[in-house]
């Protein structure tokens, strides 16, 4: 009996002590990442803990001391470099951290709320001379938390969702310009370290700015945005992009002007697992429409494919990371050297085909409908290592390193109406052949002989 008392106690003792070693092992978590910020220059100026027997609640604000620093880290995940310029505009930035979580050891993900609480001392200075009243506007916008990130954070597996707080606040400049700023269902999910993540999906339900200026107005609308990103490394990932509809309107000018989208659709993709390099992107809208003084342009079932392929990997890789720097002095040598990386990458040949470039309906004001085209190019440039030389010296050397077929249908209307400007149009007019309500071209350029339709150019 004694034995089975004690049995008892031990693991009345164990289930007890539970909550304890789950919150040591949680701060321990909790404290690491903290640390790794800290070396990359974010500093916890203030840091309070509340603990209950079953729960933890831990608030952080952290200073941006060395924003160089902190932009170097985040430029190690990125394949867009952030500029230079931006470390003024951090340093100094106080953000606010509070992280919740269960002290059971089997729980397995974290509450974490991030909100930006100052700007830097510089950019509030700068403010301050230009126009107080905003700069406290400004001050307790953010304080009150009002760009707020919400995350919930599995330590176990690495995923994680989340929300953006609605925002919804407006503002009044002297009473001439107003600011109406709107943002709902913000959502977003995801797996993998949140700086780096393998995996990420995100929405936007709406998205509003009016900017007023007495009878002047820009309204700007967007609706339903949903993106979803796969990344295996820098050069190896996978993006895509539904938008239902964005709208602008500027009135009260006399360049008024509406221009809508809808049903927009954009995809991107590297793949640099196989011998070569290959990039892919397609664009495409079911609708997009210009009312303005100057132009009337209806547009309907627009597509675009392009795939880039076989690059040379070490190439790429160079002229990407020159590409992203993102050198906002734009100097001659960094310009020089982009230039320099671009011509090495296309000394090793690579194939452009657009697979699709096409619109099945145009109208135009004071013209009305004149239908569409379809275009189908692909363009291979053949391994050169003297191809940099040659369009040093002159372009047209470069010529016998391309081969070129293109095929194009456009409707009779829209033939006949960019037949009014006809330009290279004209040249190729003689070789046209029509197919029911198209004009047809085959156009082929191989060994420096272009041929139309099967017959050579004159």
């Amino acid at each position: 009996m004694k034995k089975s008392i004690i049995v008892v106690a031990i693991f009345i003792a164990i289930v007890a002590a539970l909550p304890i070693i789950g919150n040591s092992f949680m701060k321990e978590t909790i404290d690491t990442r903290v640390s790794e910020l800290e070396s990359f220059g974010l500093k916890a100026q203030t840091q309070t803990t509340q603990s209950s027997y079953l729960s933890s609640s831990r608030h952080f604000e952290f200073i941006l001391q060395d924003s160089a620093a902190f932009i170097e880290y985040l430029n190690k995940y990125s394949n867009q470099q952030i500029p230079p310029y931006v470390n003024a505009m951090l340093n100094g930035v106080v953000i606010g951290a509070d992280i919740e979580y269960s002290n059971l050891p089997f729980a397995k993900s974290i509450e974490v709320e991030i909100y930006p609480l100052s700007l830097s001392a510089d950019m509030k200075d700068e403010i301050r001379k230009e126009d107080l009243a905003f700069s406290n506007y400004l001050e307790k916008f953010l304080e009150s938390k009002g760009v707020l990130y919400h995350i919930s954070y599995n330590i176990i597996n690495s995923e994680f969702k989340g929300y953006i707080k609605d925002i919804e606040t407006s503002y009044d400049f002297d009473k001439e310009l107003q600011v109406d700023f709107k943002l709902s269902g913000a959502t977003f999910s995801g797996e993998g370290d949140l700086i780096a993540p393998e995996e990420i999906k995100s929405k936007i339900k709406s998205f509003h700015v009016d900017i007023i200026n007495q009878d002047k107005k820009l309204n700007i609308n967007l609706v339903k945005l949903s993106s979803k990103s796969e990344f295996d490394s820098k050069n190896s990932y996978e993006t895509d992009m539904q938008l239902k509809s964005f709208k602008i309107l500027l009135s009260g000018t006399p360049n008024d002007a509406n221009i809508t989208m809808n049903d927009v659709v954009i995809s991107a993709s590297s793949d640099d697992e196989k011998e070569k390099t290959e990039l892919k992107t397609k664009v495409s809208f079911q609708e997009f429409h210009v009312n303005s003084k100057e132009l009337f342009l209806d547009m309907k079932k627009f597509a675009f494919k392009l795939k880039i392929k076989d690059l040379d990997k070490e190439k790429y890789e160079v002229f990407r990371s020159l590409a992203s720097r993102n050198d906002m002095t734009n100097s001659s040598k960094y310009q020089k050297d982009v230039q320099n990386s671009l011509l090495q990458l296309i000394e090793k040949g690579l194939i452009i085909d657009i697979k699709e470039f096409s619109v099945k309906e145009v109208t135009v004001d004071k013209i009305g409908n004149i239908e569409g085209f379809d275009i189908k190019t692909e363009i291979t440039v053949k391994e050169d290592a003297t191809l940099g030389q040659k369009i040093a010296m002159s372009p047209l050397m470069a010529v016998g390193n391309l081969e070129v077929h293109t095929k194009m249908k456009i409707n009779k209307k829209m033939y006949s109406y960019m037949m009014q400007n006809p330009g290279m149009m004209m040249q190729l007019n003689a070789y046209a052949k029509e197919d029911g309500s198209d004009v047809i071209f085959g156009i082929d350029f191989v060994d420096s002989k272009l041929t139309v339709n099967g017959q050579t150019l004159n």
